[in-house]
C-alpha cells in the first residue's frame, strides 16, 4: 500500500495521524534513534491490540526501531536495549 499516493488516501491518512508512542528519541539533529511505548493494562484491549499492530507495522516500514516497555515488569531490560540503539547511533 502507497501510503502517499492513490486511492483512499485521506483514510489512510486519518487512520495513521491520531497514533503515537509515548517517547521519541533524537540525535542532535532531531532525526529519530529509537521511539519507546510504554504498555499499560489498557493494551489487552482489543482496540488497542489493533491499534498496536499498525503502529507496530508504521516503525517496521519506516526502519525506525519501537521498543515496547510493558508496565509491571523489570525495566532493565528495556532500558539496555534503548541503550543499545543509542550506543549503535553514536559509532
Amino acid at each position: 500500500m502507497d501510503p502517499v499516493d492513490g486511492e483512499g488516501f485521506y483514510k489512510r491518512l486519518y487512520a495513521i495521524l491520531p497514533k503515537h508512542v509515548d517517547f521519541l528519541i533524537c540525535d542532535s539533529y532531531f532525526k529519530p534513534i529509537v521511539a519507546i511505548e510504554v504498555n499499560g493494562s489498557s493494551h489487552y484491549r482489543p482496540d488497542r491490540i489493533e491499534r498496536d499492530k499498525l503502529v507496530k507495522q508504521a516503525f517496521s516500514d519506516a526502519n525506525l526501531p519501537l521498543e515496547v516497555v510493558n508496565v509491571g515488569t523489570s525495566f532493565i531490560n528495556s532500558v539496555s536495549r534503548v541503550k543499545s540503539h543509542l550506543t549503535a547511533q553514536a559509532v
